[in-house]
């Protein structure tokens, strides 16, 4: 099942207005496309290794404001599923519409020493057979502010603490009011 059938599936009908219905009416799918040569030189000084699995949020929004000045570069929350994998509440950069993802990737087994070592191969722009995004995008702006407001990184889409301001029509400098 695709991302777009498990929010039309998942979203109340009753007009309520839902986590879920809200991305199915405001995001959109992330295509696979590969980085230009120009994009990918972005990320040549990043040091994908000290990202962590599980902390998708704080991982984006900290690369993110390394890419404050830089307007092909939004920070991005929604839904992502691998082809094993029940959609899951994420986030990751979105440059030029196409994602960057410094938590997941795929896994390869590379020769080294003698050994043989797991290496994380992070989403860029071309997306493994099976996995999908859909999302909305934030400005730097969106996130600095959130980050401050909460004096940590949190889902800006999915924050429960100010009871989903999203869903209420709030949005950049609105978000805690």
């Amino acid at each position: 099942m695709s991302i777009k059938q498990y929010l039309r599936q998942s979203s109340p009908g009753t007009g309520h207005l839902s986590l879920n219905s809200y991305l199915l009416w405001h995001g959109h799918a992330y295509p696979s496309q590969a980085l230009s040569a120009e994009e990918n030189a972005l990320f040549t000084d990043v040091d994908f290794k000290r990202f962590k699995l599980k902390q998708c949020y704080y991982n984006a929004q900290t690369l993110m404001m390394e890419f404050q000045d830089n307007a092909q570069v939004k920070y991005a929350e929604g839904l992502a599923a691998n082809e094993t994998q029940v959609p899951t509440l994420h986030a990751w950069l979105s440059v030029n519409g196409k994602v960057v993802d410094p938590t997941w990737g795929r896994l390869r087994m590379e020769p080294k020493g003698g050994l043989q070592v797991v290496q994380l191969l992070h989403i860029m722009g071309t997306l493994p057979p099976g996995w999908e995004y859909w999302g909305i995008e934030f400005s730097c702006e969106d996130v600095a502010i959130a980050m401050v407001a909460h004096k940590s990184a949190i889902s800006i889409l999915d924050d429960f603490e100010c009871r989903w301001p999203l869903l209420h029509g709030k949005r950049g400098h609105n978000l805690r009011s």
